[in-house]
C-alpha cells in the first residue's frame, strides 16, 4: 500500500510587497480583491520603491569605498609592516604636497627596507627588515662620511647614500630598480625613485589609494 503524501501548510507566508503576514485577516481579504482595489498594498509598495532608491545610492558609495580599500590594502601590504596610522599620515602629507603621487612613491621607496628589497639581495621586505633589526646593515651618508649601523627599517635614505650589507649572492637581478647602483656588497642610492621605474606584481591605481582617505 502506498502511503498518502501529507501536505503541510506553511505557518508563515510573508507578502513581498508589504512585508506582512499573509495569514492575517486584513491581508486575506485584500488578496481576494482585484489589483485595482487593493488599498493596503499600494502605499507599502510605493514606500518600498523609495527605500530601494536609497539603497542604490548607498550601494554605489559602498562599491567605490571597497575599490579604494582593496587598492589600499594591496599597496600597503607590499611595503611590509606599515601601521594604518602611519600610512594615513603618509597619505595626508602626500595630499598636502604639490604632486601627491610622486611624494607617496618617494616616501615609500626611499625607506631602507624597500631599498634593500629592490636591490635584489633579499627575497622579500620581511627578510630585509629582519636584517636591519639584527644590525646587519650599515649606511654611509654625505654628512657623516662614515658607515653607521642603523636598526630602523623606515629610515629615509637620501640620494648619494651608500648601504653596506652582508649578502653575497644577488637573487633577482632583473627586478633591480634604475635608481640604484650595485657594486659587490655596496648599494648606492643614486636619485629619487619614480613610479614608472618601480615594478609591482599587480596593477596599481594611485588615484584609488589617495581617494581612500576621504572615507576615513
Amino acid at each position: 500500500m502506498k502511503k498518502k503524501s501529507i501536505r503541510y501548510q506553511a505557518k508563515w507566508k510573508i507578502n513581498f510587497q508589504t512585508n506582512a503576514h499573509v495569514r492575517k485577516s486584513k491581508i486575506q481579504e485584500s488578496v481576494k480583491l482585484k489589483w485595482s482595489k487593493l488599498k493596503l498594498i499600494q502605499p507599502a509598495f510605493v514606500s518600498l520603491i523609495e527605500v530601494d532608491s536609497k539603497r542604490l545610492t548607498k550601494c554605489k558609495v559602498n562599491r567605490q569605498f571597497f575599490e579604494c580599500l582593496r587598492a589600499k590594502q594591496a599597496f600597503k601590504k607590499f611595503y611590509g609592516f606599515i601601521n594604518d596610522k602611519q600610512f594615513v599620515q603618509i597619505l595626508k602629507n602626500a595630499l598636502n604636497s604639490k604632486d601627491p603621487k610622486s611624494f607617496l612613491i618617494l616616501n615609500l621607496e626611499s625607506r631602507l627596507e624597500t631599498v634593500l628589497y629592490r636591490s635584489g639581495f633579499f627575497h622579500s621586505i620581511f627578510e630585509s627588515r629582519q636584517a636591519i633589526r639584527h644590525g646587519m646593515i650599515q649606511i654611509c651618508s654625505n654628512q657623516n662620511k662614515q658607515f653607521v649601523k642603523i636598526t630602523k627599517p623606515g629610515f629615509q635614505i637620501q640620494p648619494g647614500d651608500v648601504i653596506l650589507h652582508r649578502k653575497t649572492k644577488q637573487i633577482n637581478q632583473l627586478n633591480v630598480s634604475n635608481h640604484l647602483f650595485i657594486f659587490d656588497q655596496y648599494i648606492c642610492f643614486l636619485n629619487k625613485p619614480v613610479f614608472s621605474c618601480c615594478l609591482f606584481p599587480f596593477k596599481i591605481d594611485l588615484n584609488l589609494i589617495l581617494n581612500w582617505i576621504r572615507y576615513v
